[in-house]
């Protein structure tokens, strides 16, 4: 589910179902250090370029739709944030985010796969979308989403839910 990130002397990789983002010394292997995200990583690692501050930050996701800025020479966490789009609705951040100029662009997919299988759920609410942050400090800049909220159709399923649509 991911790549590491490589530099002159460190490989940051990220051990997906481990949960566990480790830095590895990249001529002897030998670990500098862990950092446990406390949870499955969903997507590659993103090293940033230097910030405002002189200092880098290392990214990486995770399957509750966090992102996680790791300080890359000690394993400390910076900041946390949620990257959900729509409260309520499940999402996930399977793609790598992307640091240019300053910025963060984080690509966010909803997955209603899981509740899909529950005869209950009014499917299907989900949309994806590309958040935009402040690389610092993951401040949210701005939200893109790539359709409208799903309105109720009038339909339902074989035990009564009502339906929604579109979804992407």
């Amino acid at each position: 589910r991911s790549s590491p990130v490589i530099t002159a002397d460190t490989l940051f990789y990220p051990a997906s179902a481990s949960g566990m983002l480790l830095a590895l010394d990249a001529e002897t292997g030998c670990i500098k250090w862990a950092y446990d995200a406390q949870t499955v990583l969903r997507g590659s690692a993103t090293l940033s370029g230097e910030l405002a501050d002189g200092k880098r930050l290392l990214y990486v996701s995770d399957e509750r739709a966090r992102l996680h800025a790791v300080d890359p020479l000690s394993g400390e966490r910076a900041w946390v944030i949620d990257g959900t789009i729509d409260e309520g609705v499940h999402s996930r951040l399977t793609g790598s985010p992307v640091y240019f100029e300053q910025r963060l662009f984080l690509p966010v997919s909803a997955s209603g796969v899981q509740r899909g299988g529950e005869p209950t759920h009014e499917c299907c609410d989900g949309r994806g979308g590309v958040l935009a942050l402040d690389a610092a400090s993951g401040e949210r800049l701005w939200t893109y989403v790539t359709m409208p909220p799903a309105q109720y159709t009038g339909e339902r399923n074989a035990v009564g839910a009502r339906l929604r649509g579109p979804s992407g």
